[in-house]
């Protein structure tokens, strides 16, 4: 119940472990205290009443959590972690239900194709995926580093689609060994700019801003002096400037309700982990994939981190049937699975490639459940 419950509590809360030196069950009631004692020197230091919060999308996710599937005689029966978080994704309640038992089938069906798929390629979101979201300006760890050079010496082409521009560029040259740069190819700004590693960048084209009417709506907000707004040519990026202010995906919502006031704007509204990203509706990490499926002449597995609605990997985690998440999930039972738990981010990244074994037409994805 512990581990499912941290599940569902974004990465970039801090978290603090409580530990009591008594034993059962009086443990249970020391620890019950000290949390409440903790929440209302929380709650006095944030300005706020714990009795009365706003509740964030994750903290009504919490509070539908039960304790286990009631499989009759008082036997709690609990399902895979993947179709947990797909049934949490959907809205349900995880119990054994029709809906349950079809996720079940869905997700044999979708592991089996996997698993029996030949893959040339794979693309993958860089932020949060290939780097964790409080590690982002930094170089991925040894490990991830080991397991996308060893799938670059097999001949495999690997896409990153990232929201960044330049510095991922620079980041990838810094530790991709130089002679597989014409393998990897990048979806600079959510996929506004395709490079190859290899290829030097290109000037920014000279067209007319297309976001000075969305700078203009959000200007008129009444919290806009509490946001950074970044222009970066092909997408602004917004971040609170206090994140325990405002939820992501709280801030997701009303900058969405200002583009699309009449006359509506085409824009899109997507999220990462630590902030929000306007686009041109054309502007989609989906172009890399297409690119790098043509390039490697083959199938391409696709990871992201934010599969959910709205988040900026949705468009690229639901293009295919082949793809996985390591955080977040849409509800969609045909693909954009996320099997590993209570692993996340670049650690689960990690379990995802080690899966992906030479074959004689490709890589398979050999996975062993641990």
């Amino acid at each position: 119940m512990a581990e499912r419950t941290l599940e569902l509590l974004p990465r970039e809360l801090q978290q603090v472990r409580l530990k009591s030196s008594l034993s059962p069950p009086w443990d249970a009631v020391d620890l019950l205290l000290a949390s409440i004692r903790i929440t209302a020197t929380a709650g006095t230091a944030a300005g706020i009443d714990p009795g009365r919060p706003q509740v964030p999308a994750f903290g009504r996710r919490l509070y539908r959590l039960s304790a286990g599937f009631s499989g009759g005689a008082g036997r709690a029966v609990q399902s895979r972690p993947p179709i947990r978080l797909k049934l949490r994704e959907l809205g349900a309640r995880p119990r054994r239900s029709v809906v349950s038992s079809n996720y079940e089938a869905a997700y044999d069906d979708w592991l089996g194709t996997l698993m029996r798929t030949p893959v040339a390629a794979v693309t993958l979101d860089y932020d949060g995926t290939v780097v964790s979201t409080e590690g982002r300006y930094q170089l991925p760890a040894d490990n991830v580093r080991r397991e996308l050079n060893r799938l670059l010496d097999g001949s495999a082409v690997i896409g990153f689609a990232s929201g960044r521009g330049d510095s991922l560029y620079q980041d990838l040259r810094r530790w991709v060994p130089k002679r597989r740069w014409p393998q990897v190819h990048l979806g600079l700004y959510n996929g506004a700019v395709l490079v190859r590693l290899d290829e030097e960048l290109s000037e920014r084209d000279g067209r007319e801003n297309p976001f000075s009417d969305a700078e203009k709506r959000l200007a008129s907000l009444p919290m806009f002096g509490e946001l950074s707004v970044f222009d970066r040519h092909y997408q602004l990026q917004i971040t609170p400037k206090d994140p325990s202010a405002v939820s992501i995906s709280g801030l997701a919502g009303i900058v969405t309700a200002v583009l699309r006031r009449p006359p509506p704007l085409p824009l899109e509204v997507v999220m990462s982990a630590h902030s929000l990203d306007v686009l041109p509706a054309a502007s989609t990490k989906v172009t890399l994939l297409e690119r790098v499926v043509e390039v490697a002449g083959g199938e391409a597995l696709a990871i992201g981190d934010q599969g959910q609605l709205g988040g900026n990997d949705f468009a690229l985690l639901a293009a295919q049937e082949l793809t996985l998440s390591v955080d977040r999930c849409s509800p969609d039972p045909t693909r954009c699975w996320r099997l590993v738990v209570p692993l996340s981010g670049p650690n689960a990244l990690c379990r995802y490639l080690a899966a992906l074994e030479p074959a004689s037409n490709g890589l398979r994805f050999r996975w062993r459940a641990s």
